[in-house]
């Protein structure tokens, strides 16, 4: 029973369905069980961690989604994309640039997911003041000389966003420069997202 797995055996077997051939079985399961590294407790809603030596508890659980590295439920979206990414480009030798607006969990999650992976450039795009103090240390602490950067705009997340479509926008911009979103618009956010339920 699909169910009775620990989280990432769970999203390997679900993410089957939504890839390709380029990802084998093993691949997926060693995607996932690095993307899914942390503690991913379900708990009882008395807040008992449901394992082995709970008792058969009722029907309902809470899986908290707080535990990444980046403490955000996007985490769950962010690892396993920038795995999964890192994987394909891997296989050919091509490189992307991520463009991301943020106002403040996204970043974080997408910055750590991809930092330092091989082939990607990502560059978040955050209101200036505009964001937690924890969110702003989180996007604009990844090291000098990492693959990610992280850019104050004068403005609100909309403007941001403008900036990020205008760019997408731009068809010799996007193909010189091999954008790619991070954002929600992305298909591969949407899908680990699912996973947990």
């Amino acid at each position: 029973r699909i169910g009775a797995l620990p989280f990432d055996q769970c999203a390997a077997e679900l993410s089957q369905y939504f890839v390709d051939d380029n990802f084998t079985k093993a691949d997926l399961q060693a995607l996932c069980a690095d993307a899914y590294s942390y503690a991913l407790p379900i708990k009882t809603m008395d807040g008992q961690i449901l394992d082995a030596a709970t008792p058969e508890p009722a029907d309902e659980f809470i899986l908290e989604l707080f535990h990444g590295p980046t403490l955000a439920f996007k985490d769950f979206a962010g690892r396993f994309m920038g795995r999964t990414v890192s994987h394909l480009l891997g296989k050919s030798r091509e490189t992307r640039t991520i463009l991301v607006a943020t106002s403040g969990d996204t970043g974080g999650a997408i910055g750590h997911a991809f930092l330092n992976l091989p082939g990607v450039q990502v560059y978040i795009l955050y209101p200036k003041g505009g964001v937690s103090s924890v969110q702003e240390h989180q996007l604009t602490s990844m090291g000098g000389n990492s693959n990610v950067k992280a850019i104050a705009v004068d403005g609100t997340f909309d403007d941001c966003q403008a900036l990020v479509k205008k760019a997408f926008a731009d068809k010799d911009m996007a193909t010189q420069h091999h954008l790619m979103s991070a954002n929600s618009i992305n298909v591969g956010r949407v899908i680990p997202q699912s996973f947990y339920y």
